[in-house]
């Protein structure tokens, strides 16, 4: 005899939340990880250190990709139950905000604004403000 299993019943804003939330969360650590093999294949003091350790910039590359892939889905996953839990129009201004905190943070760590760091703010706003709300919608 089979015991009956029981259902759960999932709302499909949820899901379509949740899954544009791992998509664009995918999106920004492709992205991310461009930017930062460029960002190091253009810094000679990063490119000697690799020639150091016998390591090539692909290989760091793919173990960026990995570890991205694996941070930005998560919080992908977890922007996308924020989404659909909260105020859905101001949650776009929400993130331009925490990107801009991102910048005045690198801001202050850094003491300067160079180019990978603008480029990845963009990518995080736009991956998660602007393509998290389309794809959930």
């Amino acid at each position: 005899m089979i015991p009956d299993v029981p259902t759960i019943n999932v709302d499909g804003a949820l899901l379509r939340a949740l899954l544009a939330g791992w998509i664009a969360g995918a999106a920004a650590a492709f992205a991310t990880t461009a930017v930062v093999v460029a960002a190091l294949a253009r810094a000679s003091a990063w490119r000697t250190r690799l020639t150091e350790v016998r390591a090539s910039l692909p290989l760091l590359g793919i173990v960026i990709v990995n570890g991205a892939v694996l941070v930005f889905t998560i919080v992908g996953l977890v922007l996308g139950a924020i989404y659909h839990a909260g105020d859905q129009p101001g949650f776009s201004l929400g993130i331009a905000v925490a990107g801009a905190t991102l910048l005045a943070v690198g801001w202050f760590v850094r003491g300067r604004l160079e180019w990978p760091l603008w480029m990845l703010a963009g990518i995080f706003i736009a991956a998660y403000g602007g393509l998290l709300p389309l794809l959930a919608g």
